[in-house]
């Protein structure tokens, strides 16, 4: 699945938002069957997930506290599929398997991280500079 980031997060500083920071990912092969039985999609599963490290790559990210990772399998007439979310960070990543979406979810927190962590706060809105700090806060390695 190609990874869609909107270009440069932190870029115009009268436009970036901590919601602009969200990356987003296409749903599986079956997206538009899904989406046209959306009245009948049900969320069978959740769980949450804590985790102290996301790998991405040669990437490890270290966390000074498990990063709670909401997973849901959701179920529609044209199967299922599952999400990997961190709502506070404004990841929602999905993959045909649990694998797949924290697969997912592992490049989406790497390109929110590129995206802010390092930026200058002058560039960002009040609410991506809280999400920058909290980012900052979480990740002791890189």
């Amino acid at each position: 699945m190609a990874l869609r980031v909107l270009s440069n997060v932190a870029a115009d500083s009268h436009s970036t938002s901590a919601r602009q920071a969200t990356v987003h990912r296409p749903r599986p092969a079956a997206a538009p069957e899904r989406l046209a039985s959306a009245q009948t999609a049900s969320r069978s599963a959740y769980d949450l997930h804590f985790v102290a490290k996301i790998e991405h790559g040669t990437r490890v990210f270290s966390f000074a506290r498990p990063l709670t990772i909401q997973i849901l399998r959701e179920v529609d007439e044209g199967g299922c599929y599952w999400q990997a979310n961190a709502p506070k960070f404004g990841i929602f990543s999905i993959g045909d398997t649990v694998k797949a979406a924290m697969d997912e979810f592992s490049e989406d927190f790497a390109a929110v991280w590129d995206g802010l962590a390092f930026e200058q706060d002058e560039s960002l809105t009040p609410d991506a500079q809280e999400l920058k700090r909290e980012l900052r806060a979480l990740v002791t390695t890189d």
